[in-house]
């Protein structure tokens, strides 16, 4: 009954799909993660994240887990399609990383690529290895799709990590062979154009690491169709090199990137110094790139920079050509600008959030007066007007002196620390503030709160969940007069949280002994059950899928990749995989030979997503 359930709902198509920012919410969470010094956003704080501790559960009912893949290696990491129909994946196969699909309902896994980079270089950490079309329909991938695609890069060239490699185009279902879009196998980062009909990609010179090796790398735009290649950005001044590994894709039709000298700085990586912000549209031409930066370049990636998920406006702050500095928004054409930082101030934020709805910036002014920082926490419209600029807390040496942990999807919350030692493992307050609430009015959540992760806010902005020191986890309703719920998880060590906007139930991951857990956003601990077989993968993640109803994920034992509902508790002692037939069968070796009816010149690579902070991100 149940797996027929679940199959009937995946094909269905009953339910709108998921947008782009549901399925980065989806993918992506806002976890508690460890402080590494500034705030990162509500979307950036989700990159990596973890706090351990034994875990409680209701009693179990009927398991539902499917295993998707029975290979002879592992799963190394993976990405569910926006329509939640397939994974994409890595495994180690041969002596090579291979590419692969499976449909989220089971079925025969499917090979796209058979070598792809393997993510074990510093150069490869900021190398994309592939993307899924916003449609579900294709990947791009960076690799090599069998055997015979080994050209021989021409001698003298500069060093190159990946001979034999470029940027291909496949259906995610593998139904036909892999199209060349550039055979160049020094591109480096790559994405899709919103409506999935084109590939941005950049390439160049300069990977090997070299301390202060000089990048020199540019953009380019190709229809999937075959038409030549475009390139984006303006003629590069000499020593002058496009950020290839910070560069946005936005959902109204534009790319964002930086140029500036991009040298490489271990083990920081590259583009470290100042750059100009350029805009262009996303099939060009060069010459209708937009200088962002009028008065100065910008510190990148350290400044305060963002991009809304819509693509709608372009934030960052910069020295004014008046001398002084502030924090403005415009429109990727650079116009519309308005100012986010009030008229009396003159400094750049040194920490910047957007929230997930689009609608505000949250960020902090700092004052340093001898060695004692005080710190201002602002929200404000992202296209203003300058005066709903709100003042939400002012720094004070010998009382509140806030610290940004977090920021309520729709901004309604924030929520700060007041830190009285920078150690991190000395409790510290936790406060939660209202947008639209008096200056310096913030709610005293706990005073037991570990100096060393951050909260997590679930998706509808009704709950903050958050660890108290040598406790548990708890719920705070964030209406007055609330008290806070214990979820049933132990605060202590690095645990996984993540909220989903399609579902009331928070994804738990403890790492002793890394058992999966749903717990709904309200609590209680009574409503906490387990959902995986056995321990998952720390580095491969789990994640909802895009309707939140399931949670993919790999086996820590054998590397396999498994679904599984999200609201309903395991008690099976072997995973099924027999519905249907096949679940799990790799096909059989490529045999197809990728060709292309498309013309490169020295193209390839680009960025993932939107950027959030503080620098452009692919």
């Amino acid at each position: 009954m149940h797996r027929q359930r679940r199959s009937e709902r995946v094909r269905a198509d009953t339910r709108p799909a998921a947008t782009p920012l549901e399925q980065q919410v989806s993918d992506i969470g806002k976890p508690i993660v460890k402080r590494q010094g500034l705030f990162v956003t509500a979307i950036v704080i989700s990159l990596t994240m973890l706090l351990f501790g034994p875990v409680g559960s209701a009693p179990l009912a009927s398991g539902a887990i499917r295993r998707l893949t029975d290979l002879s290696t592992g799963v190394s990491s993976f990405e569910i399609s926006a329509d939640g129909q397939r994974v994409v994946f890595l495994s180690y196969n041969g002596g090579a990383t291979g590419l692969y699909s499976v449909p989220t309902v089971g079925g025969p896994v499917t090979q796209l690529a058979e070598a792809v980079p393997a993510g074990d270089a510093q150069t490869t950490a900021w190398r994309r290895v592939f993307a899924i079309s916003p449609d579900s329909r294709s990947v791009l991938y960076f690799g090599r799709p069998d055997a015979s695609a080994t050209p021989t890069p021409d001698p003298g060239q500069p060093y190159i990590r990946y001979p034999g490699m470029g940027l291909y185009h496949v259906p995610i279902d593998g139904s036909t062979a892999s199209v060349v879009v550039a055979d160049d196998p020094r591109i480096h980062t790559f994405s899709f154009s919103p409506d999935g009909q084109r590939a941005i990609f950049a390439t160049g010179t300069g990977t090997d690491n070299t301390p202060q090796e000089q990048y020199r790398y540019e953009l380019y735009s190709q229809a999937l169709s075959g038409a030549p290649a475009q390139r984006l950005n303006i003629p590069l001044p000499e020593g002058q090199s496009v950020i290839f590994d910070r560069w946005s894709v936005l959902q109204t039709g534009y790319v964002v990137y930086g140029v500036g000298t991009a040298n490489y700085v271990f083990p920081y990586g590259p583009s470290m110094g100042l750059v100009d912000l350029y805009s262009v549209p996303i099939d060009g031409p060069y010459d209708a790139s937009v200088k962002l930066t009028t008065c100065s370049r910008i510190a990148f990636p350290a400044a305060a920079f963002a991009i809304p998920g819509n693509g709608q406006r372009i934030v960052f702050g910069q020295t004014d050509c008046d001398g002084n500095g502030a924090l403005r928004s415009m429109t990727p054409t650079g116009e519309s600008i308005v100012r986010l930082t009030p008229p009396t101030t003159t400094g750049v934020p040194g920490n910047l959030g957007l929230t997930q709805d689009n609608r505000y910036v949250l960020y902090t002014l700092t004052e340093t007066n001898g060695s004692q920082t005080t710190r201002d926490i602002y929200i404000t419209p992202i296209g203003g007007p300058s005066s709903e600029i709100h003042l939400i807390q002012t720094g004070a040496a010998l009382g509140v002196n806030p610290v940004l942990v977090g920021l309520a999807p729709n901004g309604d919350w924030i929520a700060y620390t007041a830190p009285t030692s920078s150690a991190s493992d000395v409790p510290t307050d936790l406060y939660v503030a209202s947008r639209t609430g008096p200056t310096n009015s913030a709610r005293l959540v706990t005073s037991a709160f570990p100096n060393s992760v951050w909260p997590v806010f679930s998706a509808d902005s009704r709950y903050l969940i958050y660890p108290e020191n040598g406790g548990m986890f708890q719920s705070l309703e964030l209406t007055e007069g609330s008290v806070a719920i214990s979820l049933g998880v132990e605060a202590i060590g690095y645990t996984t949280v993540k909220p989903h906007s399609a579902t009331p139930r928070l994804l738990i991951r403890p790492p002793d002994p890394g058992l999966l857990y749903t717990v709904l956003s309200a609590g209680p601990g009574n409503t906490l059950i387990q959902i995986s077989h056995g321990p998952v993968s720390y580095y491969g993640g789990a994640r909802f899928t895009p309707d939140g109803q399931d949670v993919v994920y790999i086996g820590q034992t054998d590397g396999q990749l498994y679904i599984t509902d999200a609201d309903t508790a395991y008690d099976t002692a072997t995973p099924i995989c027999d519905d249907p037939p096949d679940c799990g069968s790799p096909t059989a070796a490529l045999t197809t030979t990728a060709t292309s009816s498309a013309t490169t010149t020295g193209t390839a690579a680009t960025p993932l997503i939107h950027l959030y902070l503080p620098a452009l991100e692919h």
